[in-house]
């Protein structure tokens, strides 16, 4: 499962969004390495279950956040 990407952005325009994640990753990654993940888009915090859960608690619904596969 993995998030879209457009919600990296969301998060880094949300303080509360992003000061939430900052709590939910806890000490496993620095901010510094959180918001450069986020800028990049990165696809391994795209796929952590804090990144998903701090977005449902911002009021997204999960059919909205994950990406949908693409068809071959």
């Amino acid at each position: 499962m993995i998030a879209q990407k457009k919600y990296c952005e969301i998060v880094l325009n949300d303080p509360n969004i992003l000061g939430e994640l900052i709590k939910k990753m806890g000490r496993e990654m620095r901010l510094q390495s959180i918001e450069s993940a986020l800028k990049r888009g990165n696809a391994s915090i795209r796929r952590t279950a804090a990144f998903i859960e701090t977005l449902e608690y911002a009021g997204y619904k999960k059919e909205e956040i994950i990406e949908k596969e693409r068809e071959l």
